[in-house]
């Protein structure tokens, strides 16, 4: 399981993938997968991570994770 550090990684590296693609032109296939592959691994991360499995999460927001 992933915690909250490790999802903001995988979200950076997502997203400097994607950034890179110039907005007219053909993504390549390869980059198509690695992007495909960070985002599966980020959905992955959010259907197993709850905040309410991190107490550090419970104690800065004790009204949002009871």
């Amino acid at each position: 399981m992933m915690d909250l550090k490790t999802i903001r990684t995988e979200l950076r590296k997502l997203t400097a993938i994607v950034d890179g693609w110039e907005s007219s032109g053909e993504i390549p296939a390869l980059e198509r997968d690695l992007a495909l592959q960070k985002l599966r691994t980020l959905y992955d991360a959010f259907r197993g991570w709850s905040p309410f499995r991190n107490p550090r999460l419970r104690r800065r927001n004790p009204q949002r994770f009871p």
